[in-house]
């Protein structure tokens, strides 16, 4: 429920709560009030829902016969509910409508995603993504090596405590404990990693696990379908930045790298206008609280020379899109 529906609920609640205090004052200042009769019980104990403000609407029309004067003081009541219902209604509408175009913006970033996976190149200009193609290589090759030390250390870890409990069950590897909420998260996210280099037989009350006939095989293919994952998000999401600057230009004159090391390299890009720019595209890693791995792709400019022959200063990523033409 988004915060302005619960707001206008919160309104209708308020004003089917006037009722009640308005008939009893009509009671007690008039005695002798017939306050057993079924149309003044079916009134007073009627407290309507967000979409139920007609059946009070009916009901005081089934007083009126009765008590015309208290159901003339109630029937305001029923119009600022009919219409707040209608707010609702508008609300509840709204709200439809902007969650299922959260879901559809959802739908298009996974299918967005598989595609890419699929084609890093995904849009991009040619010279930008044969350029980011080296630059990422010498990353992959990186990638590769951390992500097999860290693996190699989980099987390690699971191989250790298969060993230790003589069980890779891992329920019994690695168990939660009651209250220790940081404790069981971490657990849950090492069981997991567990069941890659797990085989699991039987049904649910009888699994059996047992380690995989070639665990280091499956570090290596993770480590290197970790690796490419990284190079396609790395083309990708620089390569977007870049290619919509060199876009500008209708394509670029030369391309060429600049320095040889991941520290020191530069792109060098340069234009038939006379415009030109160097720009580094580094891979940070960085670990999440549950100890995941994720990479960072900071992107820097220098040497920025518009097409007039001024000189860009302190160029950004914000500057380039919009000064570079």
């Amino acid at each position: 429920m988004s915060d302005a529906l619960d707001t206008l609920k919160r309104q209708f609640e308020k004003i089917v709560g006037e009722k009640n205090p308005i008939m009893l004052a009509h009671r007690d200042a008039n005695p002798g009030t017939d306050d057993r009769s079924k149309a003044w019980m079916d009134c007073y104990y009627c407290h309507p829902n967000s979409t139920q403000a007609a059946t009070l609407v009916k009901r005081i029309k089934a007083l009126e016969k009765e008590q015309p004067v208290l159901a003339g003081m109630l029937f305001p009541i029923t119009t600022r509910l009919m219409l707040k219902q209608g707010e609702i209604m508008v609300q509840k509408d709204a709200d439809l409508k902007a969650r299922n175009d959260r879901k559809a913006r959802a739908q298009a970033n996974r299918e967005e995603k598989e595609t890419i996976k699929r084609n890093p190149y995904h849009k991009l200009d040619p010279q930008v993504a044969d350029i980011l193609r080296q630059v990422a290589e010498p990353y992959r090759v990186t990638a590769v090596k951390m992500e097999t030390i860290r693996l190699t250390n989980q099987l390690e870890e699971v191989k250790k405590l298969g060993a230790m409990f003589g069980s890779f069950d891992p329920d019994v590897m690695f168990p939660t404990k009651k209250g220790d909420n940081y404790g069981n998260q971490v657990a849950c996210h090492k069981r997991m990693d567990a069941q890659a280099y797990l085989n699991c037989t039987g049904g649910y009350h009888n699994r059996s696990w047992t380690l995989a006939a070639d665990p280091e095989a499956i570090v290596k293919a993770k480590a290197e379908r970790f690796a490419a994952d990284m190079v396609s998000q790395f083309i990708h999401k620089v390569g977007t930045k870049l290619s919509g600057v060199v876009e500008k230009k209708n394509g670029t004159h030369t391309v060429t790298i600049k320095g040889g090391s991941l520290q020191d390299y530069w792109m060098a890009f340069t234009f038939a206008d006379g415009a030109e720019f160097d720009v580094q595209a580094q891979v940070v890693w960085k670990t999440s609280v549950n100890g995941v791995h994720f990479p960072q792709f900071p992107v820097c400019f220098r040497n920025v020379k518009l097409a007039n022959g001024s000189r860009m200063e302190l160029p950004s990523e914000a500057k380039m899109k919009e000064q570079f033409t």
